[in-house]
């Protein structure tokens, strides 16, 4: 009977320090419309999430991540948001609202070369491939 006592004593206290917290939420932007796959994290501790479809998240942290720790918000085309996880800690979700950054090219360059082909360039077999001489190509192609 003693054994069955401290098992449930042991299963008890190791649930205790395994305990996970959830910090739960919605992202939206100004237009309140739901920003989906947003990328949620908390930096140097490998640990993270992305929201769903309807800017819903569920960031599950271990006990070891402290009150002060920063979990981040970064959503391509939007400004990065920085809160600490004291800050989302509420049981029923805190709605975020991501602004719009303005970030324009002042100007985008192409350039192209002309590549001049030098058959003498390439070894025999290659120089025969590229100029059309298939035959020359397998034939002085010495495998054995």
């Amino acid at each position: 009977m003693n054994n069955i006592y401290l098992t449930f004593f042991l299963i008890l206290i190791s649930t205790g320090f395994s305990q996970e917290n959830k910090l739960k939420g919605k992202l939206t932007d100004k237009n309140e419309k739901a920003l989906p796959f947003v990328n949620i994290g908390i930096p140097m501790k490998h640990i993270g999430t992305v929201s769903n479809e309807n800017g819903d998240y569920i960031l599950k942290t271990p006990s070891n991540i402290l009150e002060i720790d920063a979990v981040v918000f970064s959503y391509i085309g939007y400004k990065t948001i920085k809160k600490s996880v004291a800050e989302l800690k509420d049981q029923k979700g805190i709605s975020i609202q991501m602004e719009t950054e303005e970030n324009q090219l002042d100007e985008v360059v192409f350039e192209t070369k002309k590549l001049l082909f030098n058959p003498s360039s390439y070894n025999e077999p290659v120089a025969a491939f590229l100029s059309g001489n298939l035959e020359s190509a397998v034939l002085s192609n010495n495998f054995c």
